[in-house]
């Protein structure tokens, strides 16, 4: 009879953890090409890896789940299940009456695709549209941050994109709006442009963009320490952000 002792049973699970995130990283190059593009190999492992620990804290150990859950990652950025702006999806990964983690992952699966359906639209009809009218936002003025600037904020992201704000209901939009006006407030005290990309920002890539692996360039520029000035902040972030969007619009623009 064979014994394996626990150090080499360790060995073996490290070996396929490894296995695990590389096979991860190959799909996610044929799964999102963009992202993968963008950020690169490497960048990549970094969100597998994030995902891996992520999945875990829903009980979603098993190849399929995880997998699902790091593809949501790449949809909806890399803090997905925590967003303000998607409530249905924190609800249905803390749904207490699902215990099996195929079943979580396949109830999770079937509230997503009703909400692509919705909100992307028929070959992501919604989504072009609404980043075509994000890229010609970028000459547009930002509204100062007062009493009105909610409601604000509010009409520029239904108008941008009427059918992901319908979906998820102005108070995902309100809260997701609070929370972005004090993580903007670290980078932005009193700074009407860069508390309105910052949260625009949110809006379009995820709650989490500020140390959101996918973004690295939103940390880089909000952590540089050579870019004290907020105004300066704002402008070579604003910039930064739109090559990211003219590269992805380019890419599904070309099928």
């Amino acid at each position: 009879m064979i014994t394996i002792r626990d150090d080499q049973l360790q060995v073996f699970k490290t070996a396929a953890a490894h296995a695990f995130e590389d096979d991860m990283v190959l799909h996610v190059k044929k799964f999102t090409p963009p992202h993968y593009n963008a950020i690169g190999e490497e960048g990549t492992r970094k969100v597998v890896r994030l995902g891996f620990k992520r999945a875990e804290r829903y009980n979603l150990t098993n190849r399929g789940p995880v997998q699902f859950y790091i593809e949501s990652m790449f949809m909806f950025g890399s803090y997905f299940d925590t967003d303000p702006q998607y409530p249905w999806i924190e609800k249905a990964l803390n749904d207490p009456a699902i215990k099996d983690q195929m079943d979580r992952a396949d109830f999770l699966y079937e509230k997503m695709q009703d909400y692509l359906q919705s909100v992307a639209g028929p070959d992501n009809k919604y989504a072009i549209r609404a980043l075509k009218k994000l890229s010609n936002f970028r000459s547009q003025s930002t509204p100062p941050v007062n009493t009105e600037f909610q409601n604000k904020m509010i009409r520029h992201m239904t108008d941008i994109y009427p059918e992901k704000c319908k979906y998820n209901g102005t108070q995902a939009l309100e809260n997701l709006i609070k929370s972005g006006m004090a993580k903007a407030g670290e980078y932005w005290p009193g700074n009407d442009s860069g508390t309105a990309l910052f949260i625009g920002l949110m809006f379009g890539f995820g709650h989490g963009v500020w140390k959101d692996p996918q973004f690295p360039w939103v940390a880089a520029t909000l952590d540089n320490p050579s870019i004290s000035d907020p105004d300066k902040r704002t402008e070579s972030l604003k910039a930064r952000s739109f090559i990211y969007l003219d590269h992805v619009l380019k890419y599904f623009e070309q099928g």
